[in-house]
């Protein structure tokens, strides 16, 4: 999935499209006009987040209004998990994922995300693995010497 950034400061969106954990000027280290390969999605709070890699190449979550999104097909490959009970009435919603879907191992590892956001070398290995997956450039995580396919032996 393709999405185009057309904004890359929290304070261009609308109070609804930002979340209460983001800061009034947060910047995203997008450029603007870039289009990114969106690999996850999910819906934090009452905000779409989109996952792509950075222009430093890491995971990021961020508001999927950031983005330009054409109507396309989503990847066949994709997984998708719904919250349920009280979370799904937006009652509870304030610190949970309330649905999800990309990659296996983001929707099926709850914990996922945020080994991502902590930069777990192992989670950063099954992003980027999944992002060249999804048709995106290879690029070795900073600090991660482990195994890697398509790269020769350390």
């Amino acid at each position: 999935m393709k999405a185009v950034c057309v904004h890359n400061v929290s304070s261009e969106l609308a109070d609804h499209q930002q979340g209460r954990f983001t800061k009034l000027e947060s910047h995203y280290d997008l450029t603007l006009g870039k289009t990114y390969l969106v690999v996850g999605m999910g819906v934090w709070e009452t905000v779409l987040q989109v996952l792509v890699r950075d222009d430093f190449g890491t995971p990021c979550f961020c508001p999927a209004a950031l983005f330009e999104v054409e109507e396309q097909p989503l990847p066949s490959e994709w997984h998708f998990a719904l919250e349920d009970g009280i979370r799904l009435s937006g009652a509870a919603a304030w610190t949970h994922w309330i649905a999800i879907w990309g990659y296996e191992e983001l929707v099926a590892n709850r914990g996922h995300g945020s080994d991502l956001g902590e930069r777990v070398p192992e989670a950063l290995a099954i992003f980027e693995d999944e992002y060249i997956k999804a048709g995106g450039e290879p690029k070795r995580p900073a600090g991660y010497e482990g195994p890697w396919p398509g790269w020769p032996s350390s």
